[in-house]
């Protein structure tokens, strides 16, 4: 998955090629090494090659690693940066990048076919796919019309009325690991709380929804949004630090200009409509 966030390297090829060229791990060239890649420092081992007049056997050196997750990183980096392997970039049909890597990356005459089979047996394009919804932007706002109590195991949180009082012995109702529906949300003791009856709502930071306190820019592909001022302008070229993607530690809301926005520096807010929790338009 972070070769394609990082480097745009489709999951569903890498992994074909580590079974592929590991023998399903069962024949590793170099320390670690389960995509055979050549180079040194590394191992001197017989290896296949297929060439102009046919199969022969050679010796070459396989780069030795620490660990698979390096090798992996390697993997990733090497096709992800070097302008060999370019066409294989952002490129989103798999059956393109192995047809590439055939005489690239590999000399077998079967490479293509070989990963081919690997993907399609082992419907692997469903990695592809996870990762793509991973970081195509802007995705579906996450559904808050259930939410999920978060906290003390065996334990409840306060409920709020729209004034911002607790309601005393609200915790023992609203106990970790239970499901509530939701009618909306609005900002209350300067946090979003979502409504759970009437007039009883719980802070949205004590749910699973909102338990780890981030929001994620989510908006067009390659931009970014505009933080506000809790007075309501807006802050010049916040666009550039505030880019789709990109995870902020959320400290309180607030509703500016009429519309909810989350706290992530001292004075400055990005919208909720332009995070996970909103559509990003």
């Amino acid at each position: 998955m972070d070769g394609w966030k990082k480097y745009k390297i489709l999951p569903s090829v890498t992994a074909a090629q580590t079974a592929l060229e590991s023998g399903w791990g069962q024949n590793i060239s170099g320390k670690n090494n389960f995509l055979g890649i050549k180079g040194q420092p590394g191992t001197l081992c017989w290896t296949q090659e297929d060439g102009p007049n046919g199969t022969y056997s050679t010796q070459a050196y396989f780069k030795d690693f620490a660990s698979f997750s390096d090798c992996l990183e390697y993997h990733n980096i090497l096709l992800g940066t070097n302008p060999i392997y370019k066409p294989v970039v952002g490129q989103r049909d798999y059956t393109k990048v192995t047809a590439y890597l055939q005489g690239t990356y590999a000399t077998s005459k079967v490479y293509t076919r070989s990963l081919n089979g690997i993907i399609s047996s082992f419907g692997l394009t469903s990695w592809d796919q996870e990762a793509f919804n991973e970081t195509d932007f802007p995705h579906a706002a996450v559904d808050t019309s259930v939410i999920t109590i978060k906290y003390i195991q065996n334990y409840g949180v306060l409920a709020f009325n729209d004034s911002g009082a607790s309601i005393g012995g609200s915790n023992k109702t609203f106990i970790d690991g239970t499901k509530w529906q939701t009618a909306g949300s609005k900002i209350i003791n300067g946090e979003e709380m979502y409504q759970v009856s009437p007039n009883e709502y719980i802070p949205k930071q004590y749910t699973t929804i909102g338990a780890d306190g981030t929001v994620t820019i989510n908006y067009t592909q390659g931009y970014g949004v505009l933080g506000y001022h809790l007075n309501g302008a807006s802050i010049p070229g916040s666009n550039q630090t505030l880019k789709t993607g990109s995870v902020w530690k959320t400290s309180g809301a607030a509703t500016i200009n009429g519309q909810i926005m989350y706290k992530i520096a001292t004075d400055e807010y990005v919208p909720k409509e332009f995070t996970q929790f909103g559509n990003g338009k």
